[in-house]
């Protein structure tokens, strides 16, 4: 009886941690300059477009570590978005090019801490979405962005993005 009192502690807190909710998540670590929002919409809920709004340490914006290394990387609340070859502001179409990289992925499932995520990613050609870079700085990046992503269950559509940061 008394290894499973700690087992079973164990699951509730594994449990707890697989549950999320992504709506004005207070975070008061980070800098909390650093947003990402957008309306996610699930296509096999019936439930109206979630409204994702994170800042401080829940979002993360990166670029790469050499001279002249031009990726960017920026994430919170399931969204990815990942640049390569963007050297200025602009609009540009989520793709996989040998010229450019630049992709928007969605993750639905406990963000790295369960073993059942789904990954989402967007439709090919212009219909995927795109993004626009607003400003783009060697340590501060603003834009918007949407995407048509699809996966195991069906569709996510990513509507009136946007997103502000300073790299780390």
């Amino acid at each position: 009886m008394k290894k499973i009192i700690p087992v079973l502690f164990l699951a509730m807190v594994f449990t707890a941690s697989c549950k999320k909710t992504l709506e004005n998540a207070l975070i008061p670590q980070g800098n909390l300059d650093n947003e990402i929002q957008a309306d996610v919409s699930l296509s096999w809920s019936s439930s109206p477009p979630e409204h994702l709004k994170l800042n401080g340490s829940s979002v993360a914006f990166t670029r790469g570590a050499f001279p002249n290394d031009s990726l960017i990387h920026i994430s919170g609340g399931g969204v990815q978005i990942t640049l390569d070859k963007v050297y200025a502001p602009g609009t540009y179409y989520f793709n996989n090019s040998s010229t450019q990289f630049i992709n928007c992925n969605y993750e639905y499932g406990c963000f790295y801490s369960c073993p059942y995520d789904e990954y989402y990613f967007p439709v090919s050609g212009i219909a995927g979405g795109s993004i626009t870079i607003e400003t783009l700085a060697p340590a501060y990046i603003k834009g918007t962005f949407n995407a048509n992503c699809t996966g195991p269950h069906g569709t996510v559509l990513i509507s009136s993005g946007s997103f502000k940061g300073s790299f780390y």
